[in-house]
């Protein structure tokens, strides 16, 4: 009730959440640090990124490493630094460069690579 720019939406379903994404200012991924959240490789960051979205998220390292641009914050206070340079910064060129990173990425692609992985075991 303090913030009326929050709204819980309480469950959406998975294909409805894109309408949803694409009216995000920046998408968050505003996980409890841990020890399985910092090792995690969350599939939404990838989604935000389809829709051009700058993400901020906790520290992990998959979105820290996989794709340039996107921020990680270890504290709260660099959390919210980073949405509202995010807010500041953000551009149309910008949105599309994110969404070129991804384009491809399917579920069929990441398939490919799993399989890869298996494939350069049985060789060893």
């Amino acid at each position: 009730d303090r913030h009326p720019n929050v709204h819980f939406l309480g469950y959406v379903p998975i294909d409805d959440i894109a309408e949803y994404g694409v009216h995000f200012d920046v998408a968050t991924i505003p996980w409890i640090q841990s020890d399985w959240v910092k090792y995690s490789a969350p599939v939404k960051f990838r989604e935000y990124y389809a829709l051009g979205k700058p993400v901020v998220s906790a520290d992990i390292i998959e979105v820290a490493e996989a794709l340039p641009g996107a921020r990680t914050a270890k504290t709260i206070d660099d959390f919210i630094r980073c949405v509202e340079e995010e807010l500041a910064v953000d551009t149309p060129e910008k949105q599309l460069w994110r969404r070129s990173l991804v384009a491809g990425q399917s579920w069929e692609w990441s398939a490919g690579l799993v399989c890869e992985v298996f494939r350069e075991m049985g060789e060893e």
